[in-house]
């Protein structure tokens, strides 16, 4: 009797194969959207996995790791921050924009977030970077919290982005934020500074 797994396996990545030429790219991306030709002036670091290094498996999505959240430090946001926003994309996804794998809002005083603190086990236990909550927006599976990495099998190397800004104006509380789209409305031309930090990923 044949192995259906191993041949779901495959077809999957047929088409992985199929699609390689096919990326969204970053012109769709968080940082052209929201801070077009802004340098990175925050400096952001991970104990996980050195920048531009592949993501290891304990912070890969459900099916292929852990789905734990990587910790991270960075440098002093500058004066007159109000809110961090961390947004966490594939650019290399076969779709006419990043997939978004986390957005997070967090307290303007936090200097880190350790690790696992943005994968959200349970809304009844909101997340807390620093002093402050986090409030977590929907990212391309609906799902809030971090969902880890699961590049399409045989498209070849996905690059991922973690990208903070410090913003100039908290989003209010009471702002419906449904997806990342409706967190740009609300914070084009109030980023004061950003950074970034870059895993890579294939299967």
């Amino acid at each position: 009797m044949p192995d259906t797994s191993t041949s779901s396996r495959r077809a999957v990545a047929t088409v992985g194969r199929l699609l390689r030429r096919r990326r969204a790219g970053t012109a769709q991306g968080v940082v052209a959207r929201l801070a077009p030709g802004m340098p990175p002036t925050l400096q952001l670091v991970s104990d996980a996995f050195a920048d531009g290094a592949p993501i290891p498996r304990r912070y890969a999505g459900r099916g292929v790791g852990d789905n734990v959240a990587p910790g991270f430090t960075w440098s002093r946001p500058p004066e007159g921050t109000a809110q961090l926003l961390l947004v966490v994309e594939d650019p290399d996804a076969p779709a006419r924009r990043p997939f978004v794998h986390l957005v997070a809002l967090g307290d303007p005083s936090a200097k880190r977030a350790v690790e696992g603190a943005l994968t959200l086990t349970s809304p009844a236990e909101p997340a807390r970077v620093g002093r402050g909550r986090v409030r977590f927006v929907p990212g391309s599976l609906g799902l809030r919290g971090y969902q880890g990495p699961r590049a399409l099998p045989g498209h070849g190397r996905h690059t991922y982005g973690f990208h903070l800004f410090a913003l100039d104006r908290a989003i209010p509380d009471t702002a419906r934020l449904r997806r990342l789209d409706d967190v740009i409305a609300l914070a084009r031309g109030h980023v004061l500074a950003r950074g970034e930090y870059f895993g890579t990923q294939e299967r």
